[in-house]
């Protein structure tokens, strides 16, 4: 696919601006709490060390997620979590701008999945550096992805891992549910739109009860 290909080569670019210098930028004004950065953060520290340890090292994984692009790269599982958490935003009506409280989540899963510089601290949004602000940049060509992806309703690396190990589904499901549901209550409530969306991760909607996830702890 011909969107891997690209989004591989903005991979290698930011890279490269992540080693740069420069002036900081203060994203406090995003309005993002202490505590909502704190519950973000873990979610998505969660993900990223739930993707390295059984989607990224699982060989069989890979190669599924390989054949499908038909690209031999092991960085395409983690772009193609990187498409599903975008598709999460969209789902959730959710915008992808690192000016709001939302954003700065989607910037933390950016930054921890693509090992770029990220933040680890709430402090630290005060002097956030330009290569971590340009993570942002990778978002139109994770969509062209999507767009390649067949249905963008639908988490493509589940899809993925139903024909491989369930139980690791779940697993992926739950992981990528507990972010969506953070990112969804930072104005407090849920949407009808929402509430649709993280039923449709959860597989709360469909007439299989087999494939249900446990919510209830989250």
């Amino acid at each position: 696919m011909k969107s891997f290909n690209d989004i591989y080569q903005a991979y290698l670019v930011l890279k490269e601006k992540d080693q740069d210098d420069g002036l900081t930028t203060d994203l406090t004004g995003s309005r993002v709490t202490a505590t909502y950065f704190e519950q973000v953060y873990n979610a998505t520290r969660m993900l990223r060390d739930f993707v390295d340890r059984y989607l990224a090292g699982n060989a069989r994984v890979v190669e599924a997620v390989n054949n499908f692009t038909g690209i031999e790269r092991a960085m395409n599982v983690k772009f193609a979590v990187l498409v599903d958490v975008i598709r999460c935003y969209d789902g959730l009506d959710h915008p992808t701008t690192f000016n709001r409280p939302e954003g700065i989540a989607l910037m933390l899963v950016l930054t921890q999945m693509l090992d770029l510089d990220t933040i680890d601290d709430y402090s630290q949004l005060s002097q956030v550096r330009p290569g971590t602000l340009s993570s942002l940049e990778i978002i139109p060509y994770l969509d062209a992805c999507s767009q390649e992806l067949g249905n963008p309703y639908s988490l493509f690396v589940s899809s993925i891992l139903e024909q491989i190990d369930e139980r690791t589904d779940r697993l992926y499901r739950l992981n990528i549910y507990s972010l969506c549901k953070k990112i969804a209550e930072v104005d407090g409530h849920i949407t009808v739109a929402e509430k649709e969306w993280l039923e449709e991760i959860a597989r709360l909607a469909d007439d299989d009860p087999s494939n249900d996830i446990d919510v209830s702890q989250i």
